[in-house]
């Protein structure tokens, strides 16, 4: 029985880490590509200057956009591979990681994204 339980353990193991290996490997930069890191909003808001205060309803107008603060440039996005309801995500947040190839005029064609993590709780003393 001890060998029965401790063989799934391992093959679950094995399996788990062969899956977060496969994750990793996605996200790693390719041949041909580019990793850009910046403020993930639409293009309607990022012309606008509204990068915290962009609505979420401006997507149905206008295509996702990176803004690299690092380079001053505006890079529009294609979710090619990436699902729009993973965008959400980071929809309004800086340090939002993408991968992919840079096509003409600007435009990354999405492999991997990555958002920034969830920011931490605070605690405000205002309130006592």
């Amino acid at each position: 029985m001890k060998k029965v339980v401790l063989s799934a353990i391992f093959a679950s193991l094995a399996a788990s880490s062969l899956l977060a290996s496969t994750a990793t490997e996605d996200a790693k930069v390719g041949a041909g590509e580019v990793e850009k890191k910046g403020f993930l909003a639409t293009e309607e808001c990022i012309k606008k200057g509204l990068f915290k205060d962009c609505k979420l309803d401006t997507t149905a107008t206008s295509p996702f956009a990176l803004y690299v603060h690092s380079e001053g440039i505006m890079y529009k996005l294609e979710p090619a591979s990436v699902p729009l309801h993973e965008l959400d995500e980071g929809l309004g947040k800086n340090n939002v990681t993408v991968i992919g190839t840079l096509e003409k005029g600007n435009l990354i064609k999405m492999r991997a994204y990555k958002a920034p993590p969830p920011e931490g709780k605070s605690f405000f003393k205002g309130c006592l």
